[in-house]
Order: structure tokens, then sequence, then C-alpha cells
């Protein structure tokens, strides 16, 4: 995967990767000409794909996840490449999805036309809408893939499994030490009523 900042290994790192796209109308540009592109909220350049597609993805080191993004699709013309479609990214809602395992989530975005605004609304609605875009043909739309790599929050949440799985061990233990004991009562109970009871037939 490209990398858009160098840090440390134990970076964190949210991974952006598109393994699809559909519904881009040949009319309006031939698919060889345009390109997936990814920048931040106010416009500036991350990264720029070869395609439409990057499977393997751009990583984003130590990137907040409080951020938005932005995806544009590109069409290269001879003047320059111009922006036909794009979608905003707001981090704050697709992180929700990242932060409990498997770590990653994957989902068609539908994108607006140029002549939208993504400033219109909050990135929240204006993502909300571009979901709720799949079920149109008439928009384009890429499969986007996301994936959060963090050592220690992976470390904090092993942690928290195996103490819970220690907690829970030692509920069974707590458990079974308990059922033993009124099992061991019941015998003691039951073992003085049939004394009681040989004592009182031997009386008779």
């Amino acid at each position: 995967p490209q990398q858009y900042t160098a840090q440390g290994p134990e970076s964190s790192i949210v991974n952006i990767s598109i393994h699809g796209s559909k519904d881009f109308p040949a009319d309006i540009a031939p698919p060889d000409e345009l390109y997936s592109e990814l920048a931040t909220a106010d416009g500036v350049p991350l990264f720029d794909c070869d395609g439409l597609v990057k499977a393997t993805g751009i990583d984003l080191m130590d990137c907040p996840l409080n951020a938005a993004l932005t995806l544009r699709v590109r069409r290269r013309l001879p003047h320059g490449p111009v922006v036909l479609w794009h979608v905003v990214l707001p981090l704050t809602v697709i992180s929700k999805n990242l932060l409990q395992p498997p770590h990653e989530w994957e989902t068609w975005l539908g994108l607006f036309p140029n002549t939208q605004s993504l400033a219109a609304h909050s990135p929240e609605t204006m993502f909300t809408q571009a979901v709720h875009l799949i079920s149109r043909p008439e928009f384009p739309k890429l499969r986007v893939k996301f994936t959060y790599h963090n050592p220690e929050l992976r470390m904090h949440m092993a942690m928290k499994r195996q103490h819970e799985q220690e907690s829970e061990e030692r509920r069974t233990k707590v458990g079974a030490s308990v059922g033993l004991q009124r099992f061991q009562h019941l015998q003691e109970m039951t073992r003085g009523l049939r004394e009681k009871k040989v004592s009182a037939d031997a009386e008779k």
C-alpha cells in the first residue's frame, strides 16, 4: 500500500482501498480516462490512483479518527484533470466500525456530481446520503474498504479479553466450589436422615 506519511513501526494506520466501481456513464467519460484521488477535506491531494480502483489501498499514518477526507474521481484531459464526482469520508462515523475486531469495514458509496457542494451539509449527513445513493443507478459508485491498524488498541483489547477470560474462569471455579459445597452439604443431610431412620427402625 502507498503511505501518506512515514512514522515509526508502532504508528496507527488507516488504510483506504477501493475494490470496485459501477454505474460510471461512458457517455460522460471513457472509463480509462478516470482515476480516483484521495484528498483532505479542504481539497489538498493526498494520493492519486492509476485508475478507479486500488485494491492494495492507501496507508494514512497516525491519521486522527475525527478527520474528514474527500474521495474524488477525476478525468484526465489534455489541459489538466477535472473532478467529475466526489464524496466525503468522515472518519468520526466510519471509525465506529473500525474500533472493534476485525477492525475493518467495507461498503459501496454513491458519488455526488461536481455540481453538488460537499459543504452543503455536515460531513456526517453527506456521508449518510452517499450510502443511500447505493440504490440509485444514475449515481456512479465505488466500493471502499477501511482498515484500522493500531498496535496499542489491539494490545488493550487483547488484555481486556484476557481479563474477561480470567474473570470467567474464576467465576466458573467459584461456581464449581459452591456447587461442591452444596453437594457435600446435601450428602451430609441425607446421611443424617438415613442414620436417624435406621436408628428409629432399630428402636421399633
